[in-house]
């Protein structure tokens, strides 16, 4: 009731009786119609909205249960913000494969209750950024490791040989690192796992190759200055859609190199 601000009515399951009505609702929403909208992170300007539709979010799922086994038995931390493409993959990828969801706080709890809050609750995936991993990590004595954590997520940003020391030092040698590049704007597109252990010789970590449903082309910046010009040319609301979204991808695929 509080986040609806008293402009929608709000439902307290908790407060719900037999009377009410428990027949299946029979709502059977194409495939290409609005399933969400969500916000980009910002990290390449301003935040934007970004469509995505109900044929879009159980593929993202599908990539993801066929990529890292998830199973019922998986345990998801959650602790960002539910409008970001990170609350969006970890809540539908755990529930809908019988999984558990655990919400945290970190806001306010911060990093130091954090290594016995995961321990406690045998937390198996854990998803994350760069910068947030970097700095967990520093909380922790050099002899913490994190048993139950079997898949550690960290994209949005470049991974570096740091990352993957500490990773080493603080996760059990069953565990992987799942890198890749997946912006908002299209989700998951390729993925590389890095095995406990893996000796980094470059500096940054690579994202991998493309996903089975997923095609990719690089494209110089002389492709990108043809298509801004092609653009003024079109109507105002196909290019505003357009040239953004192509943008905000080519600026998230430049942060990897």
């Amino acid at each position: 009731a509080r986040l609806a601000g008293g402009g929608l009515p709000a439902v307290n399951i908790d407060e719900l009786n037999e009377s009410h009505a428990s027949d299946n609702l029979c709502t059977d929403p194409a495939p290409d119609a609005l399933a969400m909208l969500i916000y980009t992170s910002g990290s390449t300007g301003n935040p934007k909205v970004v469509l995505h539709t109900h044929r879009n979010v159980p593929a993202e799922v599908r990539n993801h249960t066929n990529a890292w086994c998830v199973s019922p038995q998986d345990r998801w931390l959650l602790y960002t913000s539910l409008s970001f493409a990170n609350s969006v993959r970890t809540i539908y990828c755990a529930l809908l494969n019988g999984g558990a969801v655990y919400p945290y706080d970190l806001k306010r709890n911060g990093f130091g209750a954090l290594p016995h809050w995961l321990r406690s609750n045998r937390i198996t995936i854990l998803r994350t950024l760069p910068t947030t991993f970097r700095n967990f990590m520093s909380t922790l004595p050099p002899n913490e490791v994190l048993h139950d954590v079997r898949v550690l997520s960290i994209g949005w940003d470049p991974m570096y040989r740091s990352h993957a020391d500490a990773f080493n030092r603080h996760f059990p040698p069953s565990c992987v690192i799942a890198h890749g590049l997946g912006p908002t704007e299209c989700f998951l597109v390729c993925l590389n796992f890095i095995p406990h252990g893996a000796r980094i010789e470059s500096g940054k970590l690579d994202i991998g190759w493309p996903l089975p449903d997923k095609t990719v082309h690089l494209i110089i910046d002389e492709a990108h200055n043809i298509l801004s010009e092609q653009s003024a040319r079109e109507t105002e609301s196909w290019k505003d859609y357009r040239l953004e979204q192509f943008e905000e991808i080519v600026k998230e695929g430049r942060k990897f190199g």
